[in-house]
C-alpha cells in the first residue's frame, strides 16, 4: 500500500491505500478497502512502543526473535559446519605432507604438486567459509546483541510519549518494521513484524 490525502470540509484525511484500487491503466485492480492512516499509525506505535516500555516485553520478544532467527539459519549453519570440516581435513593432510617431506620417503617433485592441490582446495575453502561466517553474523541476534538493544531501550523509554514523528519514524525503521495490512470478517487488520517480535493488530474501524 502507498499513502494518500483527501480533503473534505477543508479537513485533510490520510489513508493507506493499494494503488489497484483507483489507478485505471494498471493491470490488475484491487477490492481493498483503504485504512486511516492515523488509525493503523497509533495502533503500531502503541506496540512497538510496549517493547520499549514494557522491559519484560522486551526481553520476551528478543528471546522469540532469536530463537527464529537461529532456526531459519540452520542450514546456512550446516553449510558451515561441512567448510569447516572440509578445511580442517585438508589442513591435516598438508601437515602430514610435511612430515613425508621431510623424511624424504617420496620424490619433492610429487609432494610440491599434492602441496600445491591442497594449497588450491584450501584457498577455494576459505574463500567459501567467509561470506558464510559474514552472513550468519548479520542475520544472527547474539546475547551481546540483545544487551545492546535493551540498554538503548532504557535509554529512549523516558522521552518516548513525547517523540516527534521523525525520531518514531527513525525507530520504525532502525527496528526494520514491517505491517501487512488486511480484512478478516469484516474487521481491520494488520500484520505486523519488527526486530523485537510479532503481532497480529486490530485497527479501529470496520471494512
Amino acid at each position: 500500500m502507498s499513502g494518500s490525502t483527501q480533503m473534505a470540509k477543508n479537513k485533510t484525511y490520510r489513508y493507506y491505500r493499494c494503488p489497484g484500487t483507483h489507478i485505471k491503466y494498471l493491470a490488475r485492480s484491487c477490492e481493498q478497502v483503504p485504512f486511516s492512516a492515523s488509525q493503523v499509525d497509533t495502533v503500531v506505535w502503541e506496540w512497538i512502543g510496549s517493547f520499549f516500555l514494557e522491559p519484560e516485553n522486551l526481553r520476551a520478544g528478543l528471546e522469540a526473535r532469536k530463537d527464529a532467527k537461529e532456526e531459519a539459519n540452520r542450514p546456512l549453519l550446516q553449510k558451515l559446519e561441512l567448510v569447516e570440516t572440509q578445511l580442517a581435513k585438508h589442513q591435516q593432510q598438508m601437515e602430514r605432507l610435511l612430515d613425508l617431506y621431510l623424511a624424504g620417503d617420496f620424490p619433492k617433485e610429487t609432494l610440491l604438486e599434492r602441496k600445491t592441490r591442497l594449497e588450491s582446495t584450501i584457498a577455494k575453502l576459505e574463500g567459501q567459509r567467509t561470506p558464510l561466517k559474514a552472513q550468519l553474523e548479520e542475520a544472527s541476534l547474539s546475547d551481546e546483541d540483545i544487551a545492546t538493544i535493551e540498554e538503548f531501550a532504557e535509554w529512549v523509554r523516558f522521552g518516548l510519549d513525547t517523540a516527534e514523528f521523525a525520531i518514531r519514524r527513525q525507530l520504525v525503521d532502525l527496528l526494520n518494521t514491517q505491517v501487512v495490512l488486511d480484512t478478516e470478517d469484516g474487521q481491520k487488520v494488520a500484520y505486523c513484524t519488527c526486530e523485537f517480535g510479532e503481532a497480529l493488530l486490530i485497527v479501529p474501524g470496520t471494512s
